[in-house]
């Protein structure tokens, strides 16, 4: 069964699952991204058809939440309809990486590969660095030389690409994937740029980031407060609820994204910041 855009899943359960019918709870970022919608829209800067058109466009569309459609859908309509420029977004997603033309690794040195969440750059998805090393600890094994930086190559229309040091770094395979224990000498390595990599200090650590021990002892009331026309849960309801709120969906990109298309607009002054809340706790309540 073949379908006419990737937006047509109607009949596709083997492929997609069954839809989930939970309740979900919305993160502050993803009620800023509707707060959004909501002021383009009363001021006539996007229409609801504008942004169905964006996300059905969307690469990756698949793999977004629905407030990352939302929020990259909004912003290439921005820049189609001149509200924002694509240099405004660029330089709001941090500088751009600059030409370096000497290396600052040398072979012996403990490194580990940034995570792709750490990465300020907006324009995505052309990432030389292979998924699975983000976050890995590796051994820098020799320096190969300075080249066009093919993140940046891949969105240059004139090819004038910054140079970048590429390094060979070697990698554990039990230190990549589980049960690969048993083969605790064998390993693998990768070309890597400079920009992917920070030195650590001291022995090879382990991958995998420590868990969260923290131990809260908090008195808290146990009564809802009535202030007439709204009610306030207790404080222990309050920090559940924004405890799930963080972890039930977590999308850092579609967060950053979204994020900063709110900072460009507010910047520029289309809307105030007092009308984003009042659209958010219209949705809170």
């Amino acid at each position: 069964m073949s379908s006419t855009g990737v937006h047509d899943i109607g009949g596709l359960e083997e492929e997609f699952g069954p839809i989930d019918l939970r309740e979900h709870g919305y993160q502050l970022w993803e009620m800023q991204v509707h707060a959004t919608l909501v002021l383009l829209a009363q001021r006539g800067l996007l229409t609801t058809d504008e942004l169905r058109r964006s996300v059905e466009a969307l690469p990756g569309h698949t793999s977004m939440s629905y407030y990352h459609r939302w929020a990259a859908g909004m912003t290439a309509i921005c820049i189609e309809r001149g509200t924002v420029s694509a240099a405004d977004l660029n330089m709001a997603h941090g500088e751009p990486e600059l030409s370096v033309g000497q290396q600052s690794l040398v072979a012996g040195q403990v490194v580990r590969v940034r995570r792709e969440d750490a990465r300020v750059r907006w324009r995505k998805p052309h990432l030389r660095t292979p998924g699975y090393l983000f976050g890995a600890v590796g051994v820098v094994e020799r320096f190969l030389g300075c080249f066009p930086n093919p993140e940046e190559k891949a969105f240059s229309s004139n090819q004038e690409a910054g140079l970048q040091p590429l390094y060979l770094v070697a990698f554990k395979n039990k230190d990549l994937w589980k049960g690969m224990e048993v083969h605790g000498h064998d390993g693998i390595t990768a070309e890597i740029y400079q920009p992917w990599l920070e030195i650590i200090d001291g022995k090879m650590e382990t991958n995998q980031d420590p868990k969260d021990n923290v131990v809260r002892d908090i008195k808290v009331s146990s009564s809802k407060v009535d202030h007439g026309d709204h009610v306030h849960d207790t404080r222990h309801e309050t920090e559940a609820e924004a405890l799930r709120r963080e972890t039930v969906h977590e999308d850092p990109i579609g967060k950053q994204t979204g994020q900063i298309l709110l900072k460009l607009l507010l910047e520029k002054n289309v809307f105030e910041i007092n009308e984003v809340r009042k659209v958010v706790e219209k949705m809170d309540n």
